[in-house]
């Protein structure tokens, strides 16, 4: 009896202990379930599903097409407002019409950029080491450019009511813009009349007239306004393309050149070639850069001011224009030079020089009779 009791009290002891551990694995578990309810919210949200996803069919991506025609619009626009933007800030003159907008002078003539993709001159000759010079643009008489000297010839044997001027001095505003391809051509047209016409260098600090006609610089304008004058006939040279043109150099450049242009040597030696010959062309320096153009316009009939088209400033022809005004020159007109026919206004020029450069040169018997007036 007492064996059994106490193999009773023992198990139930060790029920008792189980029951204990379990329970406090239950309290365990309850609480760990407290704090999961608590994290997660379990007291619910407003978040419901209104409707589901579908599978696509077929590939998705960018809309490329309107991505493309967009670009396309916007790079128009753009390069549009850029082409306005460029013109409006593009102060140059390009056309006959901003001559007479910007400059308020007279269009003498409009002389077009050579052509350099022909390599043979008329006739079918080889082009000669000496084509590059300024001559070669006029020994085709069919060319557009031979066209708009003739032209640039009519404008200078009219500028003036009475008689046609007799010493007609070529310059520009600033340098390299083709003053002396000018002056050469004019006076080689002018000599195309078959009246005596003499070209004179007086661009004493860059000249490059002895060089364009292949003659010696030893001898010449410095020289005469030196003391030589008296032998004024010993320095004059003869163009070997035409007997009529003659050529006066500048010879050794001088350290005043300047004062030897504004002195009254050269004011009585243009006067007494004026008497020699139908017309005398000067070639001067710039106006901008030096005092001799304004000085040597106070000793001749009239100023031919050459523009280089699509170089020269607006600004800086009217302050040259105005610096020659100053001093009572007389101004004839505006050559625009090398001009590239692309605008409406220049291709009227070059397009009836290329309609009638098929046809033989007109005949010149009336331009010289006004000439030798």
């Amino acid at each position: 009896m007492t064996a059994q009791q106490t193999k009773n009290v023992i198990e139930l002891a060790s029920m008792r202990a189980d029951f204990a551990s379990d329970q406090q694995y239950l309290n365990t578990l309850f609480q760990k379930r407290r704090e999961l309810n608590a994290v997660s919210g379990t007291g619910g949200t407003n978040v419901t599903i209104s409707n589901y996803s579908r599978l696509p069919h077929a590939p998705v991506g960018p809309y490329r097409m309107r991505t493309i025609v967009i670009a396309l619009i916007l790079s128009l626009v753009a390069g549009i407002g850029l082409a306005f933007l460029l013109d409006f800030l593009d102060d140059t003159i390009k056309s006959v019409d901003d001559i007479s907008r910007y400059i308020n002078l007279p269009s003498l003539a409009l002389i077009p950029a050579a052509r350099s993709d022909k390599p043979r001159l008329r006739g079918g000759q080889a082009a000669a080491p000496s084509d590059t010079t300024a001559l070669a643009m006029v020994q085709d008489v069919r060319s557009p450019i031979a066209e708009s000297y003739r032209h640039l010839r009519t404008s200078l044997l009219l500028s003036s009511a009475g008689t046609p001027p007799r010493t007609i001095l070529v310059t520009s505003s600033q340098p390299s813009e083709g003053k002396t391809t000018t002056a050469i051509n004019t006076a080689f047209i002018l000599a195309q009349t078959g009246v005596q016409v003499l070209i004179v260098d007086c661009d004493l600090r860059r000249p490059r007239l002895h060089a364009h006609f292949n003659m010696p610089n030893a001898r010449g304008l410095t020289n005469a306004l030196s003391g030589d004058a008296s032998e004024i006939d010993n320095l004059i040279q003869t163009c070997e393309q035409s007997p009529n043109l003659k050529v006066l150099t500048s010879g050794p450049m001088p350290p005043n050149p300047a004062e030897l242009l504004g002195s009254e040597e050269m004011r009585k030696l243009l006067k007494s070639l004026s008497e020699k010959f139908t017309h005398v062309i000067v070639d001067s320096p710039p106006a901008i850069s030096f005092t001799d153009a304004s000085i040597l316009s106070t000793f001749v009939d009239g100023v031919i001011l050459v523009v280089h088209g699509g170089r020269s400033s607006r600004a800086v022809v009217r302050r040259a224009k105005q610096q020659l005004l100053d001093i009572g020159a007389n101004i004839f007109g505006v050559v625009l030079n090398n001009v590239k026919m692309e605008s409406k206004s220049n291709y009227y020029y070059t397009g009836y020089y290329d309609y009638y450069g098929s046809d033989e040169e007109a005949p010149v018997e009336e331009s010289s009779r006004a000439a030798s007036n």
